[in-house]
């Protein structure tokens, strides 16, 4: 399992890389700034991480869009680094950062996580990666560990999000067969074992169903279009923070077995 140390430095480098793609045109606070503006930001990141001694955390590929001018990075691949920011909240939840944990598979967690991480500037005017007051022994002198059981079975928990969603995207339109006529909490066990009931049973009770999966109250069954879409997106964004904590794996190594 992953230490506090390695969790609380991917969530910054995460952080980073989302300050880093808003600075797209295509993506969020992009069409706001100039070019000009954009780009010295996307500097300022950079060096901010290599100052406070971040690098070793980052992936080649991470690297590699760091370094390229702002401007010159392509839509898709900006949404994934997007997606991946998804796992910032759930490594605060592990370390005992915050108490939240969101359960909605239907919204991103769209949380601002710079205070929480300490990012910010002594000067309100200044870019938070200018005059930082950010300190990651502050930071990590504050987190706990929470327990191998509460983490082990969020796992379970997105692991079983995953397979749902990617189980529906790949039967949707075909003739049920007698193994998907079975109740889902049925499906579950004669797949996984009863290693899952209480993450099934969780899943089940929080989408106030008793047959499926919900998500904004609409049966993983019924998800079509774009709302799909986004809840495959969000399921395999979560179950690789959990997964990544539990495995010896890289964070660009993960294999999302389900």
């Amino acid at each position: 399992m992953k230490t506090a140390k390695e969790i609380l430095a991917r969530s910054v480098v995460l952080q980073c890389i989302s300050d880093r793609t808003a600075m797209e045109e295509s993506i969020l606070d992009g069409v706001y700034f100039s070019k000009w503006q954009r780009e010295k930001q996307r500097k300022l990141i950079w060096e901010w991480l290599n100052e406070k001694g971040y690098t070793d955390f980052v992936t080649e590929e991470e690297k590699a869009f760091f370094l390229l001018k702002a401007g010159h990075s392509n839509v898709a691949e900006c949404q994934k680094f997007m997606c991946q920011s998804e796992a910032i909240g759930k490594f605060l939840w592990v370390l005992c950062l915050t108490d939240k944990l969101l359960l909605d598979y239907s919204k991103w967690d769209l949380t601002d996580t710079h205070p929480t991480l300490q990012i910010i500037a002594t000067n309100g005017n200044n870019s938070v990666f200018e005059q930082s007051i950010h300190s990651f022994q502050n930071v990590l002198e504050c987190c706990i560990m929470r327990s191998e059981e509460e983490i082990y079975l969020q796992n379970k928990i997105a692991m079983l999000w995953c397979w749902r969603v990617r189980q529906h995207l790949l039967t949707k339109g075909t003739p049920k067969s007698a193994f998907n006529q079975m109740s889902i909490r049925e499906q579950i066990l004669e797949i996984f074992g009863e290693d899952y009931i209480e993450a099934v049973d969780i899943i089940l009770k929080t989408s106030g169903k008793d047959d499926d999966f919900a998500v904004g109250g609409k049966d993983i069954k019924k998800l079509r279009g774009p709302q799909l879409a986004v809840s495959n997106a969000i399921a395999e964004s979560r179950y690789h923070a959990f997964e990544w904590i539990v495995v010896d794996d890289a964070w660009d190594e993960v294999e999302l077995n389900t």
